[in-house]
């Protein structure tokens, strides 16, 4: 589909000045070479040449392709590609980018009885420079004879030497392909070319690629040993280095079914470049594996993972007016001190909203960077994740805020950028606690989840234990009662042989007041269902708005809902009245009005029996108080037994919400042993195919906070020392099973000591002051918090060395080096989060930095975004860095590097950039071949 392409392209690239994927055919015939050209649609006709290269062109940009090598036998395209050119211009408009045309040829070079040769030029080049280089290769005038090109008289050597002849600049004119390997006239069709001459030709370090039917992971295993060049590879055919393999079409029609098999676009290659260039080329052709895929789709679109777009700054005290389009790989940062390396790392934290919880060193780096921020500087940061894109700013360094894109309630969590300012990566190194962390980082949904449940349970276990912790004040109340209870029962029974007649009257007036009671609660009850009936209703007023789609029909069903009410309230007013009338008759009855009377009788029977005793020097109302007094007794020591019975069944409950938090406990534990698995599983391997950093989790095995906290249960340190109950938790410690949480052997030695049985491992005699003592301090609120205490799990990292023998433990046996190189390991290994990390060499020897950083970057910047601030040359140049941006001190201020008018940019393939890396990193090209000749290489 036109412009499909294009808008692909264009959107990956708007302002991005790395490298990046170009869909390249680099061999490909035009019609302007008829021996060998076979699409009879496509025919070059000399009346109207532009017609043809105009139909091939748009059949390249309809094939997708970006670059592409037009390598005609013996250049015979020579007059014929300015008007390719010329249509890849005319056409640009409609597919929203220009292809890029390399011109080159195709010769045979005399190896055996003929090896094809490619060679590919700058897509600019002199087009009669090209064909006198085509003479200096041995192809003489004519360059077809007899209806076939024409061999050339000079072997692969020669042809290397002419075409990949170095400029002034030191750039190559141009590169070499050698076409068609493994089929007729390759570099290994045995038929033709010797077995002792292929090896020779094959191993020639100006050599740099070759093209192949099909991905090398798709050959024999006896390939894929010569293409990998490893130690694995018959010493006589390994190369210094691996050769680089690329797919082309070698076309001879432009589509499918228009003549021969081989059509443009049937094979390509994805070759990574700043732009497209012979040097790009030779970049690619010097790193596949980092720059070189073939077929397949866009590399690009599987780098699905959340990336940092672009960053601009204005306005700021010291850093320059600048805007950074990054790659989706590896970015590198590289300049002198002061150049705004560490800034532009900083700047990022800041308009990231990362700020917050930076410690230490970093926070001081941080508070000082800040003080370069001015109130109108603005940040801008862009950032894609699933498939969207943001963009945040933050003015005078305050908070950032959304200014495009959907909202974000927390943009820390939402975007969760990793961030080591210098030497941080050291004092992660040195903290167990940070370490933790760090594996924390890369399961934090799931652990999310399981710590939200896990602090609803412990809310409700505190909740159960502050009423259960309600029990002995309840059983000490519940005692008195029964005391009280006791006394005055004795003096009613005292009372009674006198005044047995009031025990009867006292009844009587308790019946006569239920029963009133009752009355009074029926007409409260009937009261209050007429009021609530009242207040009835439904919420139509919705439905009657004139803005409804369908007013008619919305206030219809209105008016029915509203008549359904209304006769429901008359329905339950009817209720109401007859319960009403009802009980009104049931109280009235003869039974109950003769009960009433008997009331009376009794009451007046009581006042005068009340004169008589007063006569007698007898207090009635005592019988009374000490009745109303024994009542109110047995009906609290009632309802505290009941209270108890509820807080006796909460123990069981407890018990199985204790468990569910264990379970809670073990699941956090197992989410972070297999995450630790996974990093030792995907960790670059040693040569013994060890895994290089090993990692583990204990679970509950970090026990230094058992310690601190149980200082903070000690009330008389005088009766019991810091250093007892140091003996006592490491004696639980060494006494719990591994997996377990030493909480809960202490739980269980306490009820065994409160039981009488000493347990095993415990330091002390049961009898013991220290035992008496801890058991006093060990009440059941201490208990119930720890049985809530969550020791923490223990992250160990181990470092194995290239013979597969243990370096050491990060936490003994290893050097400093040593130490940040395995928590690097593991800060790359899995996360998809960006890494933005500053001067990761600081901490590291050169040789850890070459040998183990570099690889660790490789294998994790197409699996997740790294910005690298660095001044060490390994990690841009070996590590291949997509992105390179050299910065330098201008007036006074850190600035993108100029060299020679242009902003050094892009990747090594770029001249301005290549300058600035070896200026700033190497002290300039001459000090780099001053150093290489004192070490005699």
């Amino acid at each position: 589909m036109p412009g499909r392409v294009g808008e692909q392209i264009r959107g990956r690239t708007m302002g991005y000045r790395g490298a990046r994927f170009y869909k390249a055919d680099l061999q490909v015939g035009t019609p302007a070479d008829p021996i060998h050209w076979g699409d009879v649609g496509c025919r070059f006709d000399a009346a109207k040449p532009e017609a043809s290269a105009l139909q091939f062109v748009r059949a390249c940009y309809e094939a997708g392709l970006e670059i592409v090598g037009i390598t005609d036998h013996n250049f015979a395209s020579k007059d014929y590609f300015p008007l390719l050119r010329a249509a890849a211009r005319s056409l640009a408009g409609e597919y929203d980018h220009e292809i890029v045309l390399m011109p080159g040829f195709e010769i045979q070079a005399d190896v055996g009885r003929g090896c094809h040769v490619l060679a590919l030029f700058e897509p600019g080049h002199d087009l009669d420079e090209i064909d006198h280089l085509v003479t200096q290769c041995g192809i003489p005038y004519p360059r077809h004879q007899g209806g076939a090109a024409r061999p050339s008289t000079k072997r692969l050597p020669e042809i290397l030497e002419v075409v990949q002849r170095r400029s002034a600049d030191g750039r190559l004119h141009g590169i070499v392909i050698l076409p068609h390997s493994q089929s007729d006239a390759g570099i290994f069709d045995t038929d033709r070319i010797a077995d002792w001459l292929q090896q020779a030709e094959f191993t020639n370090g100006s050599l740099f690629a070759i093209e192949v039917p099909k991905p090398p992971r798709d050959m024999s295993a006896g390939w894929q040993r010569l293409l990998r060049a490893g130690e694995d590879c018959d010493s006589g055919w390994r190369r210094q280095r691996p050769i680089a393999c690329v797919m082309s079409s070698d076309a001879k029609a432009i589509t499918p079914g228009t003549g021969p098999t081989n059509y443009l676009g049937a094979r390509w290659s994805w070759i990574k470049m700043s732009e497209p260039s012979v040097e790009g080329l030779r970049q690619a052709f010097l790193d596949p594996e980092s720059r070189i895929r073939l077929m397949g789709s866009r590399p690009e679109e599987e780098y699905l993972y959340p990336t940092i777009t672009s960053l601009s700054v204005a306005g700021a005290g010291f850093l320059s007016d600048l805007e950074v389009d990054f790659s989706k790989n590896l970015n590198t940062l590289i300049g002198g001190g002061g150049t705004g390396k560490s800034t532009i790392i900083e700047y990022l934290r800041i308009a990231l909203g990362q700020a917050e919880g930076v410690v230490g060193d970093a926070k001081a780096n941080l508070e000082r960077l800040r003080s370069t921020i001015r109130p109108d500087t603005r940040i801008a940061v862009r950032f894609q994740r699933d498939e969207k894109e943001w963009t945040v700013t933050s003015t005078g360094g305050v908070d950032p805020v959304v200014e495009a894109g959907d909202a974000v309630p927390d943009l820390r969590r939402f975007m969760p950028v990793r961030i080591y300012s210098q030497h941080e990566i050291y004092a992660i190194a040195g903290d167990r606690e940070a370490r933790s962390k760090l594996l924390d980082n890369l399961v934090r949904e799931d652990l999310d989840r399981i710590d939200g449940q896990t602090e609803d349970l412990v809310a409700e276990i505190r909740q159960l234990d502050a009423r259960i912790q309600q029990r002995p004040s309840l059983s000490s109340r519940l005692v008195g009662l029964d005391t009280e209870i006791l006394d005055l029962t004795g003096k009613l029974e005292r009372l009674e042989a006198a005044e047995g007649v009031l025990k009867a009257s006292s009844a009587l007036a308790a019946e006569s007041a239920a029963l009133k009671m009752a009355e009074g609660s029926i007409q409260a009850l009937v009261a209050e269902a007429r009021a609530n009936v009242d207040r009835w209703s439904l919420a139509t007023a919705g439905l009657r708005r004139d803005a409804n789609p369908h007013p008619e029909a919305m206030e219809a069903l209105a008016d029915r809902l509203e008549q359904s009410l209304g006769r429901l309230r008359e329905v339950a007013q009817q209720a109401v009245a007859a319960f009403a009338d009802e009980t009104r008759t049931t109280l009235e009855s003869d039974e109950i009005t003769e009960l009433r009377q008997n009331h009376a009788a009794a009451k007046a029977a009581q006042d005068a029996r009340r004169a008589e005793l007063l006569e007698r020097g007898i207090d009635p109302e005592a019988y009374d108080s000490y009745a109303e007094r024994l009542r109110a007794a047995e009906e609290s020591r009632l309802s505290i037994s009941g209270r108890l019975a509820e807080l006796d069944a909460l123990g069981p409950v407890r018990s199985g919400k204790i468990l569910a938090l264990r379970g809670l406990w073990a699941q956090q534990s197992s989410i972070r042993a297999i995450k630790a698995s996974e990093l030792t599983g995907i960790v670059r391997k040693t040569a013994t195919g060890r895994p290089f950093v090993e990692v583990d989790v204990l679970a509950f095995g970090d026990t230094d906070l058992l310690f601190d906290e149980s200082h903070s249960w000690l009330r008389d340190r005088r009766r019991l020392t810091e250093d007892d109950m140091d003996e006592f938790v490491d004696a639980v410690i060494n006494a719990t099973a591994a997996g377990c949480s030493p909480t809960d052997t202490m739980v269980e030695w306490v009820g065994d000591l409160r039981a009488g049985t000493k347990p095993a491992g415990f330091p002390w005699a049961s009898d013991a002051r220290e035992t008496k003592v801890l058991l006093e301090l060990m009440d059941p609120p201490c208990l119930a918090g720890i049985e809530l205490l969550r020791i923490p799990d223990k992250v160990t990292i181990k470092l194995y060395r290239q013979d597969g023998s243990v370096a050491g433990e990060l936490e003994e046996g290893l050097s400093v080096g040593q130490r940040c190189t395995a928590i690097l390991a593991v800060l790359l290994a899995q996360d998809e989060a960006p890494a933005l990390i500053d001067q990761p060499e600081d901490d590291l020897d050169n040789e850890f930095t070459y040998r183990d950083l570099v690889p660790l970057i490789r294998q994790s910047k197409e699996q997740r975004q790294l910005v690298v601030a660095t001044h060490d040359p390994n990690i841009p140049v070996n590590g291949d860095a997509e992105l390179i941006v050299a910065l330098e001190a201008r007036n006074g201020r850190g600035s993108v590097k100029v060299m020679d008018g242009v902003d050094a940019i892009g990747a090594l393939d770029k001249s301005s950039v290549c300058a600035a890396v070896e200026e700033i990193m190497e002290g300039s090209e001459e000090a780099f071949r001053k150093r290489f000749e004192k070490y005699g290489f």
